[in-house]
């Protein structure tokens, strides 16, 4: 049997509840399965009330370390090199390491494109047998005969004498000699091939060269050697024997 703990009646061993008050029965020994039941606590107007009971936490377990690069805060931080080792362990691909000085500075000529390229056409056209190099202030054979200065004297004429100086080839010689000639000078100190005048493509670049003249070939007073070629400038005076003339480029 089961007696009441609020009333004191006696109530049947299967009962949960008590037939006299209705309050719940604690369970029987014989039945240790079932659950005791909890008192019901009735709070009396005006009475103290107890304190809620405490609620007891269950103690924190922190989780393990999931790599071997997590720290401990009070653990000293890891030096650069440890770090690296620990991140090449855990990658598997190795990043491949590049110096500052293992790269090539990109590549400069010392030469201008224009001189490595004519200093390359010039070696390679001294490699091929029979082929000689162009000269760039050449005049080809054929070209326009342009204008390019004159020869001007006030020996022969007060008023003066011209002779005009075209680009390319220009054979000096005393007139009446021969029809090859291009300048024909009216003056018995000059030799029938006395000297050439050569008129660059290049406006502006003169060469005279003296031909082997009986009494020769002077540039601003100085003597010129036979088979060598000077540079003229405008203004400059060249004598060809005794014929006294001044070059006028244009």
């Amino acid at each position: 049997m089961s007696q009441c703990q609020r009333c004191g009646a006696t109530n049947d061993p299967t009962s949960r509840f008590c037939v006299a008050c209705g309050a719940p029965l604690v369970a029987s020994r014989s039945n240790p399965a079932a659950a005791p039941p909890q008192p019901i606590p009735y709070a009396i107007p005006g009475a103290p009330q107890p304190p809620p009971p405490a609620v007891i936490h269950a103690p924190y377990e922190a989780a393990p370390p999931s790599s071997s690069l997590q720290y401990a805060e009070t653990a000293a931080p890891p030096t650069r090199e440890e770090f690296e080792a620990a991140q090449r362990a855990l990658s598997p691909v190795q990043p491949m390491a590049v110096s500052p000085t293992s790269v090539p500075p990109p590549y400069r000529s010392s030469a201008p494109p224009s001189a490595a390229f004519a200093t390359t056409a010039a070696s390679q056209t001294a490699a091929m047998p029979g082929v000689t190099a162009l000269d760039p202030e050449a005049v080809p054979e054929g070209a326009p005969r342009i204008l390019a200065g004159f020869l001007v004297s006030y020996d022969t004429s007060p008023l003066g004498r011209a002779w005009p100086i075209v680009q390319g080839e220009n054979r000096i010689g005393r007139q009446g000699t021969g029809p090859l000639l291009h300048v024909e000078l009216d003056h018995p100190t000059a030799s029938s091939r006395h000297a050439v005048i050569f008129a660059s493509a290049n406006p502006g670049r003169m060469k005279i060269e003296d031909t082997g003249s009986t009494n020769g070939t002077l540039l601003n007073g100085a003597r010129l050697t036979p088979g060598t070629r000077h540079e003229i400038r405008d203004g400059d005076r060249i004598r060809f024997g005794l014929l006294s003339t001044i070059v006028k480029i244009v």
